[in-house]
């Protein structure tokens, strides 16, 4: 969602389809739900690091890559921080009070209620592609044609010209 930094990595959202479909088809793991989805940990740059610019974090990116821990089929983990956005790596939080009203706060809270209440912990999960998908997109369905949505996208900072629309007309139905 930030950059191009690690293995494969390119900023492109098609790349990550594509490499989580050979995860859920390719036969790789005896139990999906049992995968840690991470953003950011202390053996690599903060989430919030790696998403900042010149005019600071890019929080659409922010929020888009947490969205895909959160709904992707695993277990979503956090590194501590993250939910505050620190950019320093091993820092330490506690001199800070530990906040729960900041915008990265309350939407993992968010994150963790939609989960919760949609019931996606065991739902199975389809990335869902469109011929007239961008790079930048990806969208993923749990529980069937019938269930929950995630439409997430890297296209970029706040303020940008980066409208985005997605059909749900456009989409193909789900292969089951």
């Amino acid at each position: 969602f930030c950059g191009t930094w690690f293995p494969y990595s390119t900023l492109n959202l098609t790349t990550l389809a594509q490499r989580t479909n050979e995860q859920m088809n390719g036969g790789f793991y005896k139990d999906l739900d049992l995968l840690g989805n991470f953003m950011d940990n202390h053996d690599m740059d903060r989430l919030a690091k790696m998403c900042s610019g010149d005019e600071g974090p890019a929080m659409s990116r922010l929020f888009n890559s947490l969205a895909w821990s959160f709904f992707a089929k695993g277990m979503p983990m956090m590194y501590y921080g993250t939910e505050v956005f620190m950019t320093e790596q091993r820092g330490s939080i506690w001199q800070y009070g530990f906040k729960t009203d900041t915008p990265g706060y309350k939407f993992v809270r968010l994150l963790n209620m939609v989960r919760k209440q949609q019931e996606l912990a065991l739902m199975d999960m389809e990335v869902v592609t469109s011929a007239n998908a961008l790079d930048g997109q990806l969208v993923l369905r749990r529980g069937g044609p019938q269930g929950s949505y995630a439409f997430l996208n890297n296209l970029g900072p706040e303020g940008s010209s980066n409208e985005v629309d997605y059909c749900m007309w456009s989409l193909p139905a789900a292969n089951v």
